[in-house]
């Protein structure tokens, strides 16, 4: 299509601190391999105004966001690395930082508490597990153990199961009583 209708959306870019006259690419690295393989030596940007490294990761993250080809453990991979460099010091940063909710934030990092088996499911089926499922399968995971959490898991990939599944499971599995099913509402005579 590329070929055929030219470039029909800009590549989004900014100016790279550590190298004057160098752009880094936040957005569009598909469109540039597109362009590489048309053998084109020029592609239209949009150039960002960036004034740290944070602003970098906020763009980039706002762009998969959109897409939806950012999952929740990619982001609670990113936000890790991003406590572990000294970058951002609090979960409240990233809050504050992404504009999205503190429970939010906590539990996508409560993600990298499953057992290192469920990461790794988790990592080969990147759309089978999104963040409330995740989140139940941690809760799942500190009742049941490690290996009944993996099973659990590859449940959830083949049978689809939901984050209610889970939490009935889950609730099951600690001896609680599942959640009550919904009464319809039901019509009576007034006499």
């Amino acid at each position: 299509s590329r070929a055929k209708d030219g470039q029909k959306t800009p590549v989004m870019v900014a100016a790279n601190p550590g190298r004057p006259g160098f752009y880094i690419m936040i957005d569009g690295h598909y469109r540039k391999r597109g362009a590489q393989a048309l053998g084109w030596h020029e592609l239209e940007c949009m150039v960002e105004e960036v004034e740290n490294e944070l602003d970098f990761y906020r763009l980039s993250f706002l762009m998969n966001e959109e897409r939806e080809s950012q999952t929740a453990l990619d982001n609670a991979l990113a936000w890790s690395e991003l406590l572990a460099s000294k970058k951002i010091r609090t979960n409240n940063e990233i809050v504050a930082l992404l504009g999205i909710s503190e429970g939010q934030v906590s539990k996508t990092m409560a993600l990298l508490n499953l057992p290192p088996a469920v990461l790794d499911l988790m990592r080969e089926h990147p759309q089978s597990i999104g963040l409330h499922a995740g989140y139940e399968l941690v809760l799942y995971a500190k009742v049941v153990g490690p290996e009944d959490a993996l099973v659990l898991a590859s449940r959830v990939i083949s049978e689809k199961l939901s984050s209610r599944d889970i939490e009935e499971l889950r609730k099951q599995q600690a001896g609680k009583k599942p959640r009550k099913a919904k009464d319809l509402s039901r019509q009576y005579k007034i006499k």
